[in-house]
């Protein structure tokens, strides 16, 4: 799990640093369970139900 969650954090980095609104970066497989925090730019962090 902590490989994946790793690895998608790149793909949120480098999408954030080349100017891509991300709406949304889950840690999980939806469906979402709870809403962690939004940041400045509109993100949503969020928990999902199924751990991968």
């Amino acid at each position: 799990m902590l490989l994946i969650l790793i690895h998608e954090l790149g793909h949120f980095i480098a999408a954030k640093r080349s100017g891509v609104k991300v709406e949304e970066f889950g840690i999980g497989i939806p469906p979402k369970v709870i809403k962690l925090w939004t940041d400045k730019d509109g993100t949503d962090y969020t928990l999902n139900l199924i751990p991968l």
